[in-house]
């Protein structure tokens, strides 16, 4: 399919009009000669909150009825994660580029299922990590790419939401395909070398409880040049931090750190409290100003510059910054601590402390 070109107004559809198609329909909305057409929503209530953002667009029930329309130029899929395959497979072989939300995949053949219709379908495909569009994280890949810090030697990323974040998905997920990705992507980013081992611990305390989900998750990678990474990814952080309603669209986020030591220097990103914090009579806020905030009334952020990207390589057909390649590397590295993980779970709690102490160190 041939790129449209500049002066074409843009006609976007939508998969998925939960709580991350609907941040897409915003910064969509705000992004001069795009259009958002049309949407596949089975839910109802979620149907009706897009409709809110944007009244015109007709609502489909599944994929299939959205892409038979014939009149879009490209498609966002923002569906829960293990739903993704389908829509992807099919919007790629009609030859529309394909903006996918994170991960592309859960395991490692839907992904590669994804790249194959790609490249039939002569069609574009991009994945939604946005760290690559956020500011600090980019600058901090500038810096590695220049050899600011010499090779990458030691890498640790922590990402940790409140227990708000776990309750409202459910259990559907753990905190590694939800969280842990986003961190996975910048390590394979800032150090594209050839995973030798992959080793998980997992703990177990108020999320486990409620909803069979690890709190928190430490994802131990090695490299075959004999770099280490350890990514930190949870929900456990207590209702009262994110607990508080914010005035002036201020929203919650979490605990987010990544730190780099190279083998001449060291990077550091802290976005505990996002550079902003407040407080009221209900306490300290941390508000949420990086990824999807409103500047003057329009979405800005690491979103809108994320579909600025997108919407540029729909148009000149330019190769995404996060392509399908890419994106299915993230999910190879996924699939292999999610195995990892599931091994972990099935040891019972307490037990692989045993094993790791002598005889004579363990608790009665």
């Amino acid at each position: 399919m041939a790129s449209p070109g500049a002066g074409h107004r843009l006609r976007i559809g939508l998969v998925g009009a939960g709580l991350m198609g609907r941040l897409h329909a915003r910064a969509l909305a705000a992004l001069p000669d795009v259009q958002l057409v049309a949407a596949a929503e089975p839910d109802t209530a979620s149907a009706r909150a897009l409709l809110d953002i944007v009244p015109d667009a007709r609502i489909h029930a599944g994929h299939e009825q959205l892409l038979a329309e014939g009149s879009l130029d490209a498609v966002i899929v923002a569906t829960p994660e293990t739903a993704h395959r389908e829509p992807v497979v099919a919007a790629l072989l009609r030859g529309l580029p394909v903006l996918v939300e994170k991960p592309m995949a859960v395991e490692a053949e839907d992904g590669e299922a994804m790249l194959a219709a790609a490249e039939r379908g002569g069609a574009s495909l991009m994945v939604g990590y946005i760290l690559r569009f956020e500011p600090a994280y980019a600058a901090l890949h500038a810096a590695v790419e220049s050899g600011t810090f010499g090779r990458p030697v030691a890498i640790y990323a922590r990402r940790c939401a409140t227990i708000q974040e776990a309750r409202r998905l459910g259990g559907r997920v753990s905190a590694l395909v939800y969280l842990g990705v986003h961190d996975f992507d910048q390590v394979l980013w800032h150090h594209p070398v050839a995973v030798r081992r992959v080793s998980v611990r997992a703990a177990r305390g108020r999320v486990w409880q409620e909803l069979g989900t690890p709190d928190t998750i430490w994802t131990t990678i090695d490299f075959e040049d004999g770099a280490v990474a350890v990514v930190e990814s949870g929900w456990g952080l207590p209702e009262g931090w994110g607990g508080w309603q914010g005035r002036g669209g201020w929203s919650a986020f979490g605990d987010v750190r990544y730190d780099l030591t190279g083998t001449s220097g060291f990077g550091s990103i802290d976005l505990r409290q996002m550079n902003l914090l407040g407080v009221d009579d209900q306490g300290w806020m941390f508000p949420e100003t990086r990824h999807w905030p409103e500047v003057a009334g329009v979405p800005a952020g690491a979103l809108h510059t994320q579909l600025e990207h997108f919407v540029d390589c729909v148009r000149t057909g330019r190769r995404p910054l996060v392509d399908g390649e890419q994106g299915l590397a993230v999910t190879r590295l996924l699939t292999m601590a999610t195995r990892a993980l599931a091994e972990e779970l099935a040891m019972p709690a307490g037990r692989a402390d045993d094993l790791a102490l002598p005889a004579e160190a363990r608790a009665p």
